[in-house]
């Protein structure tokens, strides 16, 4: 028995009536016309529904009437609407200008709270100059470093060497002080006159003693091995590469 259609023997009269299915990368003319229909609305538009109302609305043409949904229907929104932009950029993310001006800028994604190493020039230069290791007592292993001209012993956070495990008869502010001498390529200590005596090789330190490799320094129950890096065969000031004066100068 042969189907009859609204508008005659002709299935495609009247497809401006009928419910269309729009595959994508279509137009509207080769969509599969199924369902011929009336519509029950003024002016007898059909319905058009899968991405033709979406390409509509990103082209900026005003929707029709029911278009992408039926009658009294609120329009669901797709998976394209709802998803975030893939070229908004993250706050862990920069833009890199291109060499070439007639090139894209390219963005380059940076790990969460990366900051990028600023520029080390002269007024930052401050190499260690020596150790200080920690032999026997509280803070066994670990080590400080020293540097150009005087360094401050003590367990406050303001000392440049900082005692600070566990060792209560260190004073918090400076205790004594460990000095390099980059003229005369010497290292020093002297004691800041506190209750518990500084010891160099087990001989208290009443005036500045001057420090060799390797000697022993005690303070409390602290023992520490002095490690030079600095001295007659080197010096940072001295090195083809380094700066002119000493840092701090």
């Amino acid at each position: 028995m042969m189907n009859q259609s609204n508008h005659g023997d002709d299935p495609n009269k009247g497809s401006e009536d009928a419910t269309h299915i729009v595959q994508p990368g279509s137009s509207d003319d080769e969509a599969t016309r199924i369902l011929p229909m009336r519509s029950s609305r003024p002016g007898g538009q059909g319905t058009v529904i899968g991405v033709a109302a979406q390409q509509a609305r990103n082209s900026g043409e005003p929707s029709r009437p029911g278009q992408g949904a039926a009658d009294g229907d609120t329009p669901k929104a797709t998976p394209a609407e709802t998803a975030p932009s893939s070229t908004s950029q993250s706050p862990a993310s920069v833009s890199v200008p291109p060499e070439d001006t007639d090139a894209e800028s390219k963005t380059v994604f940076l790990p969460s709270g990366f900051d990028p190493p600023a520029e080390t020039n002269a007024e930052d230069f401050d190499p260690a100059v020596g150790w200080l290791v920690v032999m026997e007592g509280p803070g066994r292993g670990k080590n400080c470093a020293i540097y150009y001209g005087q360094n401050a012993i003590g367990r406050g956070p303001e000392q440049r060497i900082r005692l600070n495990f566990g060792d209560n008869r260190i004073a918090r502010d400076t205790h004594a002080f460990v000095i390099y001498d980059d003229v005369a390529r010497t290292f020093y200590i002297r004691d800041n006159g506190k209750t518990n005596l500084v010891r160099l090789n087990g001989a208290p330190v009443l005036t500045p003693m001057k420090l060799n490799d390797r000697d022993k320094i005690t303070i409390g129950s602290t023992v520490m091995m002095f490690v030079a890096l600095c001295g007659e065969s080197f010096d940072w000031l001295a090195a083809s590469d380094g700066p002119a004066t000493a840092p701090g100068a």
